[in-house]
């Protein structure tokens, strides 16, 4: 029940990276619904799919169909800005979406374009190598990047890493 808020996570993460929003006191009156993209969390990859952003726009749109949801605020964390605007673009008349949220969110195409939107130290090597160890440890800087001193919820950092090193490489 309540206005419907749609969460989308970046390249390489899943909807896991939503969960506290989920727990939040502040938005138990409001509809949450965030998804995996394809190759990402608990989605499917088919070995002829790979990160598209007309896919990833088509999947918002199914969603919010599937769903019924006739107004929603889009929240887009890093990748997802592209998807986001993809979706916009794609679907300019409808007025479904009635608000975005955009969290540090890339919004030139491709992977060297997003790279430049968010600076140089913002992705660290290693993080899309297909060697889940390299990975592993990439994606555990990362995170401890995104979210400051994690030393109070060790968990919730090794469950972040855990999601990035398990996304499909052959998603990205």
């Amino acid at each position: 029940a309540g206005p419907a808020v749609l969460f989308l996570h970046g390249l390489g993460f899943s909807s896991d990276v939503w969960e506290k929003q989920f727990d939040s006191d502040r938005l138990s009156t409001h509809r949450l619904v965030a998804v995996d993209f394809r190759g990402h969390g608990r989605s499917g990859l088919s070995e002829h799919c790979r990160f598209d952003q007309r896919m990833w726009a088509d999947d918002i749109a199914a969603v919010l169909d599937h769903l019924g949801i006739g107004a929603v605020t889009v929240v887009a964390w890093s990748y997802a800005g592209l998807a986001l605007g993809s979706y916009l673009a794609l679907n300019p008349d409808e007025s479904v979406v009635r608000g975005a949220v955009l969290v540090a969110a890339a919004t030139r195409a491709g992977v060297e374009g997003a790279l430049d939107d968010f600076g140089p130290t913002a992705v660290p090597d290693g993080l899309l190598s297909p060697d889940r160890d390299v990975a592993l440890a990439a994606s555990a800087v990362f995170v401890e990047g995104c979210r400051g001193d994690v030393s109070s919820d060790v968990g919730a950092l090794d469950r972040f890493v855990d999601v990035v090193a398990g996304t499909s490489r052959q998603a990205l």
